[in-house]
């Protein structure tokens, strides 16, 4: 390239020196040719060896004149001179060079006048453009023909001449020569010695040089092309010379799409241009090259000579880019889809499928790091439990409580936004941390939960929650004891009639007015034991099967019904109000197939002043309890239907318990005289407005019969079995009420140790669940609910289906063999229940 700098200086000056050389030469040989022919146009004229074209139109002229006389002249001894001048005046319209014609006396003046020739006609003699032809007829001057033309060959105007003949015939003559001179002696010029203009050194040295290199002259010819552009091309370097550069199928890239090539560009401006990239197909192969273009620069600046084009073939360097950028773009893709996964999979990681909320494990690594960062006074826990969610799958199936989860999820991610972290802490329970705010706050928070459970339908159901609060401030040691601090709180907000937000600084309190109560919910259990409530109801299904069976669809419907809105000990207290509501009917009239002493049965007045209430009855024997409350208030028709105003917790529970009895008893009724259930319901719905009111019936319309379920089963448990079950009803219930792991362990074992084994293999599924969860470290007690509730209702069906099968004589006598087996006699209040039994 050092050569190549050197040998520009002096290939510029020879370039310019031949360049003008050839200019001049072409334009001096064009205009010497063309004076030669010019000359020799004049002298051939001047001789007469080249026709005159106005002579010869003044001799056609003549003619015409002379034709049109002898015309004349037959027309005017035939007399029909008005046919003559229709002649001259149609010869006038077709011929252009004629102005006008006339016929004039001998005497003076015109027989005929076309084209005010009068006005056109000059009276002189030598005009080359008016003739005048004499008429006889008859051997007389009959008058002369006179006929106006337009001037010969000649142009008007004060360069007229120029394009006269013969000056515009000279010109025309001599211009085409000139050009076409000229354009023939430049391009043979440029063909006679090319390679003449570089010099044999310069061209030498252009011709090691590995790259190929171009010399354009202005024009943007090639003058020179050194071997190597040669062998690029695989042609003979001189077969270039002389053709234009940009004929070649270049191609530019599309960023230059709307730019020049990048030696014309630089003759433009003057300015070297380095580093475009080129493409050109060359024996069907796209190859790439690297192009720089050097202006020539004379004469201090002012003029350009030509460019120095080099071509640096690239394309397997661009080859090896284009596959590296490819391999990064795929490497960048991999990355970003490597990353997008690594995201979806972090999320499904993090999070519950089901509700999306995160599951404990994140839960508790965000919950941590909260923990370490957040100020004591504002980092908060919420635990939410959907209420009776058992009742929602029983009755609904688990597809419905699958959409009451996910919908419950979907609500509290959207009350909760970006102020905390929802979390799906297990079943129906969801844990939300609250931090960076005040306790108030967290509070408004969780009034708006509650609200919402309220307002809106979830899975198309009507749902409640309770809802645990705490805050850290209230002395919690870590995030586990704040977390448990919220989970106490829901508890007691479960104890309490559920549906409630429960503080943890109220807490205290509320277990304070929890205690100061006659009968808390701690005792409810023990005090009426359901193997006292089995003696009873046998006493009345001894008597009367009939009036058993009812109570005991009573019953079944009253569980139905309250499972959905009430509390497992107010279930409790309603199963048992069902089940003895009849009874004080029962015991104290007599026997509808005894006889008095004349033979006769009692009369109905008698026996129904021997009647007396149940809830008297069982006053005696059960004291004064929750069920007894209930049956007072519905035998006196007292049910007061607003169980939504403010009260003492204990008479509203007592008083929900009254309407679900009250509803459901109608229902009985009503369908005893056989009126459809659907009408039932909406007759109940117009007496009974209200939404407590509503999901009661709405639970009867969707299990109006439970009948058939678990029939094998229960038709395999003996009475005896399901008697002593049912011994420790009680017992069960306060293990999951109190969380006791340890009461739950020991009322399993006291069940399988009082069934016989050969009957203990129906029950072997649910009794395996209790006693594994016996060794759990966190036992899920709302799923060993449903378990429970699962083993009692087999029981009950049992008994149910044992009252509309057997005689009195057989209950009388499976219950006794069931009581026998028992350790000793049972007590209800004060009496033996050995005594009651008749």
């Amino acid at each position: 390239m050092r050569a190549l700098f050197v040998c520009i200086p002096a290939l510029s000056g020879q370039l310019q020196a031949e360049f003008m050389f050839k200019i001049k030469t072409a334009s001096r040989l064009a205009l010497f040719i063309t004076m030669i022919v010019a000359g020799n146009l004049w002298l051939a004229m001047a001789f007469r060896f080249a026709p005159n074209p106005a002579e010869s139109e003044f001799q056609s002229r003549l003619k015409e004149a002379q034709s049109l006389a002898c015309s004349g002249a037959a027309f005017a001894e035939s007399g029909r001179l008005a046919d003559f001048e229709r002649l001259l005046e149609n010869i006038c319209q077709h011929n252009p060079t004629l102005i006008s014609a006339g016929l004039s006396r001998p005497t003076g003046g015109y027989r005929i006048e076309v084209g005010e020739h009068s006005k056109n006609w000059i009276a002189t003699d030598g005009q080359a453009d008016q003739i005048s032809v004499a008429i006889q007829a008859n051997n007389q001057d009959w008058g002369n023909l006179q006929l106006k033309y337009g001037p010969l060959l000649q142009a008007s105007g004060p360069f007229g001449w120029i394009l006269s003949y013969p000056t515009n015939y000279i010109l025309f003559v001599s211009c085409t020569t000139c050009l076409l001179a000229w354009v023939m002696f430049s391009r043979v010029f440029r063909y006679l010695d090319p390679s003449k203009v570089v010099p044999g050194r310069v061209r030498s040295a252009l011709d090691t040089l590995a790259e190929g290199l171009v010399l354009l002259d202005p024009a943007e010819t090639i003058v020179h092309v050194n071997e190597s552009f040669g062998r690029m091309l695989g042609v003979e370097p001189n077969s270039l010379i002389g053709e234009k550069l940009e004929k070649m199928a270049w191609k530019k890239p599309e960023s230059m799409e709307d730019t020049e090539l990048p030696w014309t560009t630089a003759l433009q401006n003057r300015k070297e241009l380095n580093g475009q990239v080129l493409q050109l197909e060359i024996g069907g192969e796209i190859r790439q090259y690297l192009v720089n273009a050097n202006p020539i620069i004379a004469d201090q600046g002012k003029s350009c000579r030509g460019v120095l084009i080099s071509f640096d073939d690239v394309t397997q360097l661009e080859r090896k880019k284009q596959d590296l950028a490819e391999s990064f773009l795929s490497l960048r893709n991999s990355r970003d889809e490597i990353r997008r996964q690594n995201e979806k999979l972090k999320f499904l990681a993090s999070r519950d499928p089901l509700t999306r909320c995160f599951n404990r494990r994140s839960f508790w690594e965000l919950f941590e790091s909260d923990w370490q960062t957040t100020a004591v006074q504002q980092l908060n826990v919420l635990m939410v439990d959907i209420d009776h969610f058992k009742a929602i799958n029983d009755n609904h199936g688990h597809s419905t409580g699958d959409d009451v989860l996910r919908q419950t999820g979907a609500m509290l991610m959207h009350l909760i936004g970006s102020r905390g972290l929802v979390c799906r802490y297990g079943g129906e329970e969801f844990a939300v941390l609250l931090p960076g705010i005040e306790l108030q706050g967290a509070n408004d928070v969780a009034d708006a939960i509650h609200t919402a459970f309220e307002d809106c339908q979830l899975g198309g159901l009507e749902v409640t929650a309770s809802i645990g609060l705490s805050n850290r401030m209230f002395g919690a040691m870590d995030a586990q004891h704040l977390l448990d601090q919220a989970d106490q709180c829901l508890y007691a907000a479960k104890r309490n009639g559920r549906n409630q937000v429960v503080r943890f600084d109220n807490l205290k309190q509320l277990e304070q007015k929890n205690a100061s109560k006659p009968e808390d919910s701690g005792q409810s259990f023990e005090r009426i034991p359901y193997l006292t409530v089995s003696a009873l109801f046998n006493i009345v299904s001894k008597r009367d099967s009939g009036t058993a069976g009812y109570c005991q669809e009573l019953a079944d419907k009253c569980v139905v019904a309250g499972q959905a809105i009430l509390s497992r000990q107010q279930l409790y207290w309603l199963e048992v109000a069902a089940l003895l509501h009849k009874s004080g009917t029962i015991v104290s009239s007599p026997d509808t197939r005894s006889r008095n002493r004349d033979g006769e049965k009692p009369a109905a007045g008698e026996v129904f002043k021997r009647c007396i209430p149940a809830s008297e009855f069982l006053f005696g024997i059960l004291g004064d309890c929750e069920p007894v409350r209930v049956m007072s208030l519905v035998e006196s028709g007292r049910v007061d239907h607003d169980v939504s105003a403010e009260a003492d917790d204990d008479q509203l529970a007592t008083r929900q318990c009254a309407v679900v009895f009250a509803i459901c008893s109608e229902f009985l009724r009503w369908t005893a005289v056989g009126v459809e259930p659907t009408t039932i319901c909406d007759e109940l719905r117009r007496q009974n407005p209200g939404s407590f009111h509503e999901r009661i019936i709405r639970a009867l319309e969707s299990r109006k019969s439970d009948s058939g379920r678990n029939d094998d089963r229960a038709d395999a448990v003996q009475p005896s079995v399901a008697a002593t079950i049912a011994r420790h009803h009680g017992s069960l219930n306060m293990a999951l009420i109190e969380r006791n792991v340890s009461r739950l362990a020991k009322t399993v074992e006291g069940i399988k140790s009082a069934i016989p084994e050969d009957d203990r293999g129906i029950f072997e599924t649910e009794l395996k669940t209790l006693e594994n969860a016996t060794n759990a470290r966190d036992p899920d007690f709302e799923k060993l609910g449903l378990v429970i509730d699962q083993i009692f209702d087999i029981c009950r069906r049992s008994r149910r289906q044992l009252i509309s099968r057997m005689s009195l004589e057989e209950t009388d006598h499976e219950f006794r063999r069931g009581t026998d087996d028992m350790n000793g006699p049972e007590t209800v209040g004060n009496a033996d229940v050995t005594q009651i039994l008749p």
